[in-house]
């Protein structure tokens, strides 16, 4: 369930690397999210996600590009976060047309600073650690305005960001 808050939060000044799409050629930066917010002119709806190309991330994944026009409108740009390599989102991004960069966190060191890494039984073996699906939307002044879990499918509701 979504937790509104106006915490402020010290976002983190180590890099990450973003991946996007740009006029059909991929580009890679190393950035911090300081950086990325501070560069910006809009507030920043980052989630995370479990892995690239699941049934319920992808779903998420297209309805956030198919929305890309109402968040904008709202004043804000979106980041998905997950711990498949670069390479990994490139063939995401390619392949479902997704016009949201995506930043890889394969170290899991973003995942691990917002807490999303948790535990998860699987028909009844081993615990595995995943990064659970969690959205934060993130104010032009930097402070935590919303924190939600995301279930995939509800993203054609953008009404509960307003």
């Amino acid at each position: 369930m979504a937790k509104p808050t106006t915490e402020n939060i010290a976002l983190p000044d180590f890099p990450v690397t973003l991946v996007r799409l740009l006029d059909g050629n991929f580009i890679e930066e190393d950035i911090s999210l300081q950086q990325l917010v501070a560069n910006r002119q809009k507030g920043l709806i980052l989630y995370f996600y479990p892995k690239d190309n699941t049934p319920g991330c992808t779903t998420q994944a297209t309805d956030f590009t198919a929305h890309l026009h109402d968040f904008d409108d709202l004043g804000y740009d979106i980041i998905g976060v997950s711990r498949d390599s670069a390479e990994s989102h490139k063939k995401f991004i390619e392949k479902y047309d997704l016009q949201i960069p995506l930043i890889s966190d394969s170290d899991e060191k973003l995942c691990q600073y917002f807490e999303v890494i948790k535990e998860k039984n699987m028909y009844g073996k081993k615990p595995s650690v995943w990064c659970a699906p969690l959205l934060y939307l993130i104010a032009k002044a930097r402070s935590l305005m919303l924190s939600a879990t995301c279930v995939p499918k509800a993203m054609p509701s953008v009404s509960c960001l307003c």
